[in-house]
């Protein structure tokens, strides 16, 4: 992560240092403290963080939107954003198949949104890119292996969007998604599908001006 935050040119960070695959188990109370002092201390114009989804549904993602959005809340100062990391809808057609056969996902997921409720929707330019794939090769062990099967041309363009829902647009995001999923699912099926749907909820919280 040092190295990630390294080639992106992130010269402050706060390391909370809970460790992986963990974070549910922390309190609650003691998490969204300090991340409140680190706003206050920070005050943000803007917080980006993972939706209730986790994007994944990974438990630490979930458990970290959970804090942030606490945190945000109460400590935010006036007129800042909370963004969700998202996936526009738009990508569902061309990458469902690729994403079924990594087996990253979950059921009913990555939640795709609308691109009518994207507050942030961009396609990263070449350059942009290009250093987006430079940092996550330095997490080798979350990328190595998938960089690998994908190959570098493929990946980049996997991961070449990037797409926010206004924190207070998420739950309608979310409805958008259950009313997609039953209109499409045969009878009987729409439960599961609404359930899917509310089950996405996590967040990795990075505070930045």
């Amino acid at each position: 992560m040092a190295q990630c935050l390294a080639v992106l040119g992130v010269h402050e960070h706060h390391w909370l240092g809970y460790r992986d695959g963990q974070c549910a188990a922390v309190p609650r109370s003691r998490a969204v403290g300090r991340l409140c002092e680190i706003i206050a201390c920070v005050r943000p114009d803007t917080v980006l963080t993972f939706g209730p989804d986790g994007i994944t549904g990974h438990p630490d993602h979930r458990t970290v939107s959970d804090w942030t959005t606490a945190a945000f809340a109460r400590a935010a100062p006036d007129g800042a954003r909370l963004f969700h990391a998202t996936f526009a809808e738009r990508r569902g057609p061309r990458w469902a198949a690729l994403n079924e056969r990594l087996g990253i996902f979950p059921p009913g997921m990555p939640v795709l949104t609308p691109d009518r409720l994207l507050a942030v929707d961009v396609v990263l330019d070449a350059r942009t890119a290009d250093r987006k794939v430079r940092a996550l090769a330095a997490q080798r062990t979350q990328t190595a292996e998938l960089m690998a099967l994908l190959g570098l041309e493929r990946f980049t363009a996997w991961v070449g969007d990037e797409s926010f829902v206004e924190a207070t647009d998420t739950s309608r995001a979310v409805d958008a998604v259950r009313a997609a999923a039953a209109r499409s699912a045969p009878d009987g099926a729409a439960g599961e599908a609404r359930t899917d749907g509310n089950a996405r909820t996590a967040t990795a919280a990075s505070a930045c001006r």
